[in-house]
């Protein structure tokens, strides 16, 4: 099952006047995260669910991280379940679950699921509400994510892939040790082909590894970066694409996995950029 991972949950503090998506020169189409991640953004970090009752509330910040109280406080003892985890950037692409079976959890019986000290929403599925131009492909698409192996053995590589299904295609990221084994995927059209780039990094168990996809379809390449190293690269069909829907799903049953953000860029990141979203990452992966 899939985690979508937030950070720590820290007393009140006023919020720093640069984020790190204040730091990048361009700025992403959606942004699955639950910490804010760009100043300016006023909006809610999620909405839950109480499993008791259904009803439902937004969930604030405290500081920088979503309010963990504030979820404790609404559910007590109860379960709660996630309906929408709110676009960071200000662009309205909510990531949302109207169907109850299908809601990632935050709370179960009172107590928080965690990665370790960081909350995260334990299974379900999660829906963009408006793909309309999340990937064109005519400068190029960068899918990043930052994922926790599970805390079994066995999964140690990194793999990007595209895969013709259909009338669709599927771009992925995803962690395992055959083949790819998805924690979130966008499905695109008119690629055709089957495009592959497998990490040569070692990641260890229960550890958060980011990875950065630059796909650049102008010039038929695509590129990846394991912790800011780079990791890999492959030609691919050169064109523009269109994209037709994208989620974050529950990947193969051979693996669980934390997702701890995901962005959708359209456009190539420049290395500066790559190096202020790697140098972020992993400031949380430490904390």
């Amino acid at each position: 099952m899939i985690g979508l991972g937030l950070g720590l949950a820290l007393p009140h503090r006023r919020i720093s006047a640069s984020l790190v998506l204040d730091t990048l020169s361009v700025m992403p189409e959606a942004w699955l995260s639950l910490e804010k991640v760009k100043s300016d953004y006023d909006g809610p970090s999620l909405r839950i669910r109480r499993d008791s009752d259904n009803v439902e509330t937004d969930i604030g910040f405290n500081g920088v991280e979503p309010d963990t109280g504030a979820i404790l406080s609404f559910a007590g003892s109860d379960s709660a379940y996630v309906s929408r985890v709110y676009d960071k950037t200000g662009n309205g692409r909510h990531w949302s679950q109207a169907v109850a079976a299908y809601q990632p959890k935050a709370l179960n019986a009172g107590a928080l699921t965690l990665h370790g000290t960081k909350l995260v929403l334990s299974g379900g599925r999660l829906l963009l509400d408006d793909t309309s131009g999340i990937i064109t492909g005519a400068d190029g698409a960068t899918i990043l994510s930052l994922a926790a192996t599970p805390n079994t053995s066995g999964y140690e590589s990194l793999a990007w892939a595209t895969t013709a299904n259909s009338t669709r295609t599927e771009l992925g990221v995803g962690i395992g040790s055959g083949g790819l084994s998805r924690v979130g995927y966008f499905r695109v059209t008119t690629l055709g082909t089957l495009s592959t780039i497998t990490g040569t990094q070692a990641i260890g168990l229960n550890e958060l590894t980011l990875s950065i996809v630059t796909a650049n379809y102008v010039a038929g390449a695509a590129a990846m970066y394991t912790n800011g190293v780079s990791d890999g690269s492959r030609s691919i069909p050169a064109g523009a694409i269109t994209d037709v829907s994208a989620e974050i799903a529950t990947p193969s049953a051979d693996i669980s996995a934390t997702v701890a953000m995901c962005g959708v860029f359209n456009s190539v990141l420049t290395p500066g950029d790559r190096a202020a979203l790697t140098d972020y990452a992993l400031a949380r992966k430490a904390a």
